[in-house]
């Protein structure tokens, strides 16, 4: 039995002084030693006694946890009177002889304020430090602090190995560039074939450790198709990538490089696919310089998804010629990827591994290969390849066993330090796990490179260990560390989540998770990949689940707002149906459940119903301290107050839920905020304020790479400038957004921006040219109306009559009976700006009250003055016009228009309308808090400046 005894002199007397501080020590000299298989055996006096029988591979833990504690005791020398520590031996069970040899042994030791060990224990400890000779014990004089020998970890050894140098005899002629092409490496079902990556880029490298080598591995994600190349990406290459591009490259570059570290989000597949393009370009630039071979990595690629691949080799068939880019492809299947068909190549499979041990021994794995090499150099036993790793495995302490299982769980939620940091309560806990770590690096089941993987990905289905409670709590404490640590969108960490959850067997984490993620999605906008996730759930609910009530509830909260955001307004009236029956024993989730309904309320225009439902969702959460569901609400009341015209009460509440929202982690609701506000001002004639509302989410937009309302707000941004009369600017923003679109592939959404640059060419008075854009839009009755504009601009008013008449009789069939929450899928240019406010219910939105009012007024230019001059008169007369509809004083301006300018009541009426006209635009300047902006906006609006005109001849200004 191995004894490990502190003596601290003058410990009782130190303890009467201050007692405190040496409990502080006691506890510490118990924490080191509790994880090592040691045992307490008792304290007398000054003098503590630990008993440990460690398995051999727990030697260096047990070893340097003694060091640690060793310095420790150096570090508070001063307080004490003097320390010594001794591993002693002893056969047989302790005794009270035992207690009076180890003494004695003790008190024969020589200096004060050492470390000693007996002359058996030499043997154990003998290769962790240097000892000497004093007295009949050996006192240490240097240890090896965390030492491995680089020579013996699995990539020297592989690199080796009679198989390398066979494979570069395959790679040799393109690193050379003899040929062009990828390199296809395969052997059917051999585990860890892609660990050959890095035992190349380790020999080509040599001592140059800085070089980022490129590796695209497969994540395994349902969220995003493109995690693995922006992954891939050497975060330490980052800075030197601009040195490497034109202007063009720079710019985009500049816009998006911060995405690569917003991984935890959904970076848009545009986005990644053209960082990876220019990283590439820059990557290569760089090997050249460093006259190495530029190669990509594929590890596992029979794990990618098709369309991440497709991805990857969409990018490299552009380039891979051009910039002397080489793919080495590593699989486990035969077969070529499909995406890679078209590339020209070296295929080549993997041969049996052989050992030169007096005859040929042939092993299939790589990994095995080494343990095979580690049995037989320690105990010269020649065993197949799996059982040699499964010996390996097999001999592994407890607490390896616990690290490896625990590092392989999280390995792609953390890094290596950070893992180690969560499992640590202090340094000496620290200390050990770089021990466990380093350990599993030398046994060949971590790579022993900076990406620093486990080799077997679930490794817990190989080898046996029961989590314990203590367990239990530190893979929650390390998941709320992470949490912690993902500041921002977390949906990709959700899903790891979720899929850790799945492997421990916790069903109701999974489906936790699971639903955070679709709740994400939904949010996001991403809802037409949120199907494997509900599917996953239903799977669960299937299962014996605990609390199935509460995930089934929350599955149909989601179902249904995913419902509302698609329009799919049947199956949402079903699912709102289930959920107005169902209630559980959860206050937060029963406001969910109201909120969502209120929210499908408000999709069917029922504003007031929709309103009552989330006042008291409201007031049921008014005193907790659940502030994004707060938050949440305040912005769902601020959409509801603005359906009902209640613009200033509507406002009052965007603030509210802007000064609950938190701004780090609920960046996404900040836009849905930021964009409403925007859009409530803009309702409210404060185009300024809009402007800076819009600018501000753009800027958010960029950051989180939610491209689609990027694009809303863009048009918007357009609207904003088209409003105040600067219609060159409104050209350069709605062509902007077209860009946008060719480049997001949003090409539903480029005929909006096309029709509206076409009006504004038409306003600019490039009439014709504007007219040319319309023409290949007439299916739009928005194109039509802004053509009849055009036409009569150029004085042709019969067909300027015709083209209205057509657009009139399309959006009169275009009825409202439901409203999607997805603020991106505008039908027109008016949709979710002055139609949140002014649509109404089952009926018409503005652009059918614009066409209506252009049409009456087309009639008064062509035979049918009266008609036309009645029609308007029951627009601005007969019909109640909401008092906060922008479009007034063009109503009244285009009815004076129609009147004759002769004296007599018609006259009169005419001045009339002016006046009201003049009234309506003057009330929406003064809403407009920049003078700038004011003055566009009564001078350069076309409408508003003639009738600002037309107000001064008739002296009503």
């Amino acid at each position: 039995m191995i004894y490990i005894l502190i003596e601290l002199n003058g410990f009782r007397q130190l303890k009467k002084i201050d007692s405190i501080f040496t409990d502080e020590i006691v506890k510490y000299i118990t924490r080191t030693f509790s994880s090592d298989e040691c045992s307490f055996v008792e304290q007398k006096n000054s003098i503590f006694i630990f008993s440990c029988k460690p398995d051999r591979e727990d030697l260096t833990s047990l070893f340097n946890n003694t060091i640690n504690l060793f310095n420790y005791l150096n570090s508070i020398k001063i307080e004490l009177s003097g320390f010594n520590l001794l591993i002693d031996y002893l056969s047989g069970e302790y005794t009270n002889q035992h207690f009076k040899i180890l003494i004695q042994h003790l008190f024969t030791l020589e200096d004060d304020e050492s470390f000693y060990i007996s002359s058996e224990n030499l043997s154990l400890f003998e290769k962790f430090a240097d000892f000497e000779q004093e007295g009949d014990f050996l006192k240490l004089v240097a240890y090896h602090e965390n030492k491995i020998d680089t020579d013996e970890t699995i990539i020297n050894v592989l690199s080796h190995s009679r198989e390398m140098e066979r494979f570069f005899d395959y790679l040799s002629p393109l690193i050379n560039n003899e040929k062009r092409g990828m390199f296809f490496y395969y052997g059917e079902n051999v585990p860890g074939l892609s660990i050959m990556s890095y035992c190349i880029a380790g020999l080509l490298q040599g001592k140059d450790s800085g070089i980022p080598w490129l590796y695209i591995k497969p994540e395994n994600s349902k969220i995003s198709y493109t995690n693995s190349i922006v992954n891939c990406m050497d975060r330490q290459f980052l800075d030197k990538v601009p040195s490497f591009l034109n202007k063009p490259e720079l710019s985009l570059w500049g816009d998006k490089k911060h995405l690569i570290f917003n991984t935890n989000s959904i970076v848009f597949d545009e986005d990644a696919i053209i960082l990876f393009r220019i990283y590439l370009k820059a990557y290569s630039s760089f090997m050249e310089e460093k006259l190495m071979p530029a190669i990509i990595f594929i590890l596992d690629s029979h794990d990618f998804e098709d369309l991440e691949l497709k991805y990857i080799s969409d990018v490299l068939e552009d380039l891979y010629i051009d910039f002397n880019l080489i793919p080495v492809l590593f699989s486990e299947n035969e077969a070529i990827p499909a995406p890679f068909y078209g590339f020209q190549g070296i295929k080549v499979k993997s041969k049996a591994w052989e050992l030169n041990i007096n005859d040929s021994f042939q092993i299939e794995s790589p990994v095995s290969f080494y343990h095979f090499s580690l049995n037989y150099e320690k105990e010269n036993i020649r065993l197949s390849g799996p059982d040699s790793t499964l010996k390996v495995l097999n001999e592994l302490g407890h607490n390896s066993r616990r690290f490896l299982i625990i590092y392989s769980l999280f390995y792609n939620l953390a890094d290596k330090e950070e893992i180690i940091s969560y499992l640590s309560t202090d340094q000496n806990d620290k200390y050990r796990n770089e021990n466990y770590y380093f350990e599993l690096v030398a046994k060949g089941l971590i790579f022993p490179d900076k990406s620093a993987e486990p080799v077997f990905k679930d490794i817990y289905k190989t080898i046996s260990y029961r989590f314990n409670s203590e367990d239990e709590l530190i893979i929650d404490k390390i998941i709320n560390n992470v949490l912690d640590k993902s500041k921002g969108f977390k949906i990709t960490v959700y899903e790891k989540i979720a899929n850790l959850y799945r492997k421990l067997g916790k069903l109701f984490k999974e489906a936790e998770y699971l639903l955070k993620v679709i709740d994400l999605l939904i949010i996001s906008g991403k809802t037409d990949i949120a199907g494997p996730f509900f599917e996953r759930i239903a799977s669960l609910l299937r299962a014996d689940i605990e609390d199935k009530k509460i995930i089934e509830l929350r599955q149909n909260i989601y179902f249904l707002k995913a419902a509302i955001y698609d329009n799919k307004d049947d199956f949402a009236a079903d699912i709102n149906i289930r959920l107005n029956k169902c209630e559980v024993e959860n206050q937060f989730l029963n406001t969910e459940r109201k909120i969502v309904c209120s929210e499908y309320l408000f999709a069917m225009y029922k504003y007031k119903k929709s309103l009552d439902i989330a006042k008291t969702a409201l007031i049921d959460i008014q005193d907790s301290k659940n502030f994004n569901l707060k938050t949440i609400i305040n912005l769902h009341l601020a959409r509801i107050l603005m359906g009902m015209k209640r613009i200033d009460e509507s406002m009052d509440y965007f603030k509210i839920a802007k000064e609950t929202v938190d701004r780090e982690s609920d960046l996404y609701i900040l836009i849905e905020i930021n964009t409403h506000e925007a859009v409530v001002n803009f309702i409210d004639g404060n185009f300024s304020e809009s402007l800076r509302l819009v600018d501000d989410s753009l800027s958010l937009c960029k950051k989180t790479g939610r491209r689609n309302w990027e694009l809303f707000l863009l048009f918007l941004k357009g609207r904003i400038s088209f409003e105040l009369g600067d219609y060159s600017n409104a050209v350069i923003l709605f062509s902007e957004g077209l860009r946008q679109c060719d480049i997001y592939m949003y090409t539903s959404k480029k005929s909006f921006f096309n029709i509206w640059m076409g009006r504004s060419y038409i306003y600019m008075k490039e009439i014709r040219y504007g007219l040319k854009i319309l023409m290949d839009f007439q299916d739009y009755p928005e194109a039509l109306y802004f053509s009849s504009e055009g036409l009569f601009f150029l004085e042709e008013y019969n067909n300027a009559y015709g083209t209205i008449n057509l657009a009139f009789t399309m959006e009169r069939d275009r009825n409202r009976f439901f409203c999607s929450s997805n603020i991106t899928s505008f039908e027109s240019g008016y949709d979710f700006i002055e139609d949140r406010c002014l649509v109404v219910e089952g009926g018409y939105g503005v652009l059918f009250q614009l066409i209506r009012a252009f049409r009456a007024f087309l009639m008064s230019k062509t035979k049918n003055e009266i008609e036309g001059r009645l029609e308007l008169a029951k627009l601005t007369r007969e019909e109640r016009l909401s008092d906060i509809d922008l479009n007034n004083g063009f109503y009244y301006y285009l009815h004076s228009l129609t009147l004759p300018r002769h004296t007599g009541a018609e006259a009169v009426d005419r001045l009339t309308l002016l006046s009201k006209a003049l009234r309506y635009i003057q009330k929406t300047a003064s809403n407009i808090d920049n003078p700038k902006h004011r003055q566009m906006y009564l001078s350069r609006n076309y409408w508003n400046s003639g009738l600002m005109k037309e107000g001064r001849a008739q002296k009503l200004i």
